[in-house]
């Protein structure tokens, strides 16, 4: 007795249950490092991704810088019209010169996205023109105006380093870039302002973005990205949030032991499961292809674990259950076909007999009692031999009955019936079906002999591919087309009047004897007279078997 404990153990269910949980271990582990893999990757590939559209922006406001230094340097060109503001002489071409300065301020103010306006400033006449985008409120504009005034009169006072930069100054409580450039005692610039700048970049998946301007100090905890050199200013996140603050070295060790774990646990579990599940499903499997005595030695042997113990002794009982029952239906089988066949003779036995007995009763009849005393002796030879009730005889024995039927039927049509033989002697001892040959030999007498012509019989038997062939010809009329119709599509060609049963018994018992392996063929010749060809199986005969194989073989 085995205690409950050994029980549960070698019960399929329990370990199931313990690779189900295993599994899940395992399921945890390599989504554990998984995730902690894609969680660097995101924040490598989200870094990467800010600094490529920080890069980008940061050289969109550069090109927007130097297309404003650009049209700022065109402007000094404009001799014609500045000129007109600095030496006014006429009042009328004084303000087209505003006019057409104005206008060209706003329409280049339209290909910029960053710059937030132009202005030009003389001193002397104290004259400020100013262009600028939409979203520049009223309010901005009049601080604009003041601090842009100011600013103008104290660029005598800039060094030429500063001069020639974008000055970062508060005008109106707001910060701005400002390029300045003096032309004709007058001043013109351009302004961006800080807010321009800072309204794209605000929260971001890594965090919130700073913007140091210049006098700005980094600090240690800043982490500085992307730096824009021509208006001096530096763009940073801070390095405590949270994606840049993983310890990378930590998750690659994690992720390294989480999936070294896993497949050492994946190797284990398939392991088990193919010793306590795989190996025991082949070994059924196996034990299904067997033969019946190596079926029992396999049975015998030990189960991995209790259910397959009970699925053995449950196979084991069915197979021997299935082996009675073949075994009986084999046996009913064979009687069946017995029964079958003998039926079959006995149709073709008195067909034979009543064309036999006329025979003879023409012989009396025509005062020939010789001739019908050595019909009758051997018509009785003739029925002992066939009456004793063998299914196989030799094709000696089958031409010997062939023989004895065209001794009797010579009597009748005397030299109207001929008959012949071609034989490979080495097929004498072959056995096949009894009146296999005899019946179409019969068939064709019955059917084409004549006092008119004469009948020409030819039984031609040889070997072809290891197979018995017999070939039955005549020089009759042939198969009437309907007949031949019919027996081409295996139909049955039997009449009220019992014409053809013969043919028709012949085909059902090769069926019978031979299945499928069996191959029987009617035809017309071409020069007259019909064709009978059969293919018989030529296969190791053995006596006790012969009547089960059906296959030709010695005797």
């Amino acid at each position: 007795m085995r205690d409950p404990f050994e029980k549960r153990v070698r019960c399929l269910r329990t370990r199931l249950r313990v690779y189900v949980c295993l599994a899940a271990v395992f399921l945890f582990l390599v989504l554990s490092g998984y995730g902690f893999y894609m969680m660097i990757e995101m924040q490598q590939e989200v870094l990467r991704t800010f600094r490529q559209n920080l890069h980008l922006r940061l050289v969109e406001v550069c090109k927007d810088v130097e297309k404003a230094e650009e049209f700022l340097l065109r402007q000094k060109e404009l001799k014609l019209e500045y000129g007109t503001l600095s030496r006014p002489q006429d009042q009328l071409q004084y303000y087209m010169a505003q006019n057409t300065i104005r206008e060209g301020f706003t329409e280049a103010l339209a290909d910029y996205e960053y710059v937030d306006g132009f202005y030009l400033y003389a001193p002397g006449e104290e004259l400020f023109l100013t262009s600028v985008q939409s979203h520049v409120t009223a309010e901005e504009r009049m601080g604009l105006a003041s601090g842009l005034r100011s600013l103008s009169k104290s660029y005598k006072e800039y060094s030429l380093e500063e001069k020639g930069k974008w000055i970062y100054v508060s005008v109106g409580g707001r910060s701005y870039f400002v390029k300045i450039l003096e032309n004709y005692r007058m001043y013109m610039g351009a302004f961006i302002k800080t807010e321009t700048l800072e309204k794209w970049m605000g929260l971001h998946e890594i965090g919130e973005v700073h913007i140091l301007y210049p006098g700005e100090i980094v600090s240690e905890h800043m982490l500085i990205l992307e730096q824009a050199e021509m208006l001096e200013f530096q763009v940073g996140v801070e390095k405590s949030q949270p994606l840049l603050g993983v310890n990378t070295v930590r998750y690659w060790l994690l992720l390294y032991f989480s999936m070294m774990g896993g497949i050492l646990l994946l190797f284990f579990m398939q392991t088990q499961l193919r010793q306590e599940l795989l190996d025991p499903l082949e070994h059924l499997v196996d034990l299904m292809r067997q033969p019946w005595k190596k079926q029992k030695e396999l049975l015998a042997l030990p189960a991995s674990c209790q259910e397959f113990q009970m699925v053995y002794d449950s196979m084991g009982e069915m197979i021997r259950r299935i082996w009675r029952l073949d075994r009986e239906i084999y046996e009913e089988q064979l009687h069946s076909r017995e029964v079958t066949i003998q039926y079959l003779q006995l149709q073709i036995n008195p067909h034979f007999l009543i064309n036999c007995m006329n025979l003879v009763c023409s012989l009396v009849y025509m005062d020939r009692r010789e001739d019908a005393q050595q019909a009758a002796v051997e018509l009785g030879n003739y029925m002992r031999y066939v009456m004793r009730g063998a299914h196989w005889v030799s094709v000696e024995e089958e031409l010997s009955l062939v023989e004895t039927y065209i001794f009797l039927q010579k009597f009748r049509y005397e030299e109207y019936l001929e008959y012949g033989l071609e034989l490979n002697t080495e097929l004498k001892a072959c056995r096949i079906p009894i009146m296999l040959i005899q019946t179409f030999v019969e068939n064709v007498v019955k059917h084409q002999g004549s006092y008119e012509d004469v009948l020409s019989v030819m039984v031609h038997i040889f070997k072809e591919e290891q197979k018995l062939c017999v070939r039955i010809e005549d020089n009759g009329e042939g198969f009437p087309e309907e007949v031949l119709q019919k027996l081409l599509k295996k139909e049955s060609v039997h009449n009220e009047l019992g014409e053809h049963v013969g043919i028709q018994n012949i085909c059902r018992r090769l069926e019978l004897l031979y299945q499928s392996r069996a191959e029987i063929s009617f035809y017309n010749r071409k020069d007259g007279g019909a064709g009978i060809f059969i293919r018989l199986p030529m296969e190791g005969w053995d006596s006790e078997e012969g009547d089960e194989k059906g296959s030709v073989g010695s005797v």
